[in-house]
């Protein structure tokens, strides 16, 4: 049963052994997956500061979360964060304006990870990471879930919702161990909202099986549960 290498190579740089299995049920995995990813990150953050101190260790630890999260997702999140800023109509900018404004928008939301990665590990609530990456991986399987044909049948509720459950168990968790329960619910609630939103940023081809698109989605959603995060440390 690999059920769970769907996630693994879309979500990782890594490759699974083989498919998965024929009508598996595949998109709970999303969210564990990502958890898995932010958990590692969380140990960098533990491993930076007690080998740097509170602040030295906090600013180490932004630098290696940012490179390691660009290492184990083999650089797709940033180019799916390039595909959602490119997605943005010029409106009344000319071409050269609006690419000035999306290189802008690019950096800022670098900082912004960095910044957030930052006050995560200086105030020990590092396990916020967990929330990210569940709560980003179960978007990006709501999209997936979407590009599939959907049956009605009532057997069918773990494929269609298995992933947001899978999402909030570990949202509630991780948000509880880092003391920060209530934004964890509050960034589940984001992402159940903000898909409708980005949707028609993400293109036509977001609805083909097999896209890619909905890494925009989980990038997009990341940046904005961190934020929360950080501002929850900070407020803790």
């Amino acid at each position: 049963m690999n059920d769970w290498a769907p996630a693994v190579r879309l979500l990782t740089r890594f490759r699974s052994g083989g498919a998965g299995a024929g009508g598996g049920v595949v998109l709970p995995w999303f969210p564990a997956v990502g958890a898995g990813v932010g958990l590692a990150a969380w140990l960098l953050i533990w491993l930076c500061v007690w080998f740097g101190g509170p602040r030295a260790g906090a600013v180490l630890a932004a630098v290696v979360v940012f490179a390691f999260e660009g290492w184990v997702t083999a650089g797709r999140r940033y180019g799916a964060a390039v595909r959602l800023l490119e997605g943005i109509p010029d409106g009344s900018a000319g071409p050269e304006t609006s690419a000035y404004i999306r290189l802008a928008a690019f950096q800022g939301l670098i900082v912004l990870k960095l910044v957030s990665y930052g006050v995560l590990a200086a105030t020990g609530h590092g396990a916020w990471l967990l929330v990210t990456g569940a709560v980003s991986a179960a978007a990006a399987a709501h999209g997936l879930g979407q590009a599939r044909s959907r049956d009605v049948e009532a057997g069918d509720i773990w494929r269609d919702w298995g992933h947001w459950i899978v999402a909030g168990a570990i949202a509630a968790l991780a948000g509880r161990v880092a003391e920060s329960l209530l934004p964890a619910l509050f960034s589940l609630l984001v992402a159940l909202l903000l898909p409708g939103m980005l949707t028609p940023l993400l293109g036509a081809d977001s609805r083909e099986p097999g896209s890619l698109a909905w890494l925009s989605l989980a990038e997009a959603l990341a940046v904005v549960v961190l934020i929360i995060g950080a501002l929850a440390a900070l407020a803790a």
